[in-house]
């Protein structure tokens, strides 16, 4: 089986909670993965920038805020 990747860029500001309910209802339905490179905690939010910058993450760099 072929696997292909495609970006999706989603806006949620606009239509509110019925495209966070649907963006949701996608990701449970495997019908969209979201790419995480790696997850920081907010405590080396500094160093996911510099990873970022870099250059060389393979999906989104995220800052978790525990």
């Amino acid at each position: 089986m072929d696997t292909f990747h495609k970006k999706l860029k989603f806006r949620v500001a606009d239509e509110g909670v019925d495209n966070l309910n649907l963006l949701r209802e996608w990701i449970e339905k495997g019908k969209i993965k979201p790419v995480i490179d790696t997850i920081y905690p907010l405590s080396q939010t500094a160093d996911a920038h510099q990873h970022y910058e870099t250059g060389h993450s393979k999906g989104r760099v995220v800052i978790s805020i525990d």
